[in-house]
């Protein structure tokens, strides 16, 4: 429980920095067309990120040498709900639509990455013998 609660907060974090520093740089650039990603963009991107950092840590409890196939299979669900999620983004195109996704998909590729390091510390302690 303790690591759900520690690896939710970390994410939390960075879930924080990204939306307010985003909205900090996005507003500096003062580019009347973009249209930056809301709080609902970054909240997705977050619940996505710690349901797939909590159920690695349960599988890494109950079947530890599955937590890489575990993973991908979530990776897999996360690339098909991306576009679900966007799918209003897609079909109301405008000017704006390919800004925005290019800083989606950034946002999208930080949040993978502190996942990659989360999981990483959390294999790192696990001995697969």
């Amino acid at each position: 429980m303790k690591q759900h609660l520690t690896f939710s907060i970390k994410l939390t974090i960075l879930g924080a920095v990204l939306y307010f520093g985003s909205d900090l740089f996005l507003l500096s650039l003062s580019d009347p067309n973009f249209k930056a990603p809301s709080f609902a963009d970054h909240l997705f991107l977050w619940v996505i990120s710690v349901l797939t950092i909590n159920v690695c840590i349960i599988l890494s409890k109950r079947l530890p040498k599955s937590v890489g196939f575990g993973y991908v299979g979530l990776g897999m669900l996360k690339i098909i709900a991306i576009p679900l999620f966007l799918l209003d983004e897609f079909m109301n195109q405008t000017d704006a639509t390919v800004p925005f996704l290019l800083h989606f998909m950034v946002l999208y590729f930080i949040y993978m990455i502190a996942e990659i390091i989360l999981l990483k510390k959390l294999l790192d302690k696990q001995s697969f013998s």
